[in-house]
């Protein structure tokens, strides 16, 4: 679904670069025993909830990834968008347990998607705890969180799977296969506009302390750009 492809030249990263995917989502998700299942970890006690952020990395199909984890207590989600410019893609963690909290999974998952730094950045969307008898599957969260129309309007490749940390994780390695994979076809795209918002962060601070947008501080030139980019996702 969503899963918009760049037809231009592709090249790959050069070696000794690493790939660098965000997991985020909301508290008590699950994104840490998740992470402890892609690196083949068995903890001998439950994680503790993440207050900050950790790094887990990875070696997938030859490539150097880092999966930076950050805590998804609501009085730590500030922090997150200070990570969002360096990143080359996003994981998000849903509850599939706890039906209560899908409202607000789900605008924290638009307010993501909406963000000017991560716009058209690929998108991974783990439903999890699919062990629990009660547990929503991945079908039903794309309905109720309309990711279909979500991902074509922000040219956004997303992938919507049912996983879970405690059992048979042939899906997560597929999905993360499959996000890395998408980083890689359009490396040259994703980096190059991380570059020009790097240079653009860096020169409209004043303007951001001011609490203007980032686009709004920028010439139409360079808006025209960036959108460009973004639009090359797409095509």
């Amino acid at each position: 679904m969503g899963n918009w492809c760049c037809r231009r030249r592709r090249v790959a990263p050069s070696a000794g670069s690493s790939i660098g995917i965000l997991l985020l989502g909301l508290g008590g998700s699950g994104k840490t025993s998740l992470a402890h299942a892609l690196l083949k970890v068995r903890p001998t006690a439950a994680p503790k909830p993440t207050t900050g952020c950790q790094v887990f990395p990875l070696r997938i199909q030859e490539h150097h990834v880092e999966i930076t984890e950050i805590g998804g207590r609501e009085d730590v989600r500030p922090l997150w968008k200070h990570y969002f410019l360096d990143a080359l893609g996003l994981i998000f963690v849903v509850d599939g347990s706890k039906w209560q909290r899908l409202p607000e999974a789900r605008d924290v998952l638009i307010q993501l998607m909406q963000h000017e730094l991560l716009q058209a950045k690929p998108l991974l969307v783990l439903v999890n705890k699919q062990d629990r008898p009660d547990a929503v599957d991945h079908l039903d969260v794309i309905d109720f969180f309309n990711l279909s129309d979500l991902a074509n309007a922000f040219k956004t490749p997303t992938l919507v799977i049912g996983v879970s940390a405690l059992q048979e994780l042939k899906s997560l390695s597929q999905g993360l296969n499959w996000l890395v994979n998408t980083v890689t076809e359009n490396y040259v795209v994703l980096t190059k506009r991380n570059q020009i918002l790097r240079e653009i962060v860096s020169q409209q601070q004043p303007n951001r302390r001011k609490g203007r947008s980032l686009f709004r501080t920028l010439s139409a030139r360079v808006r025209r750009k960036v959108r460009l980019l973004i639009l090359c996702l797409g095509d």
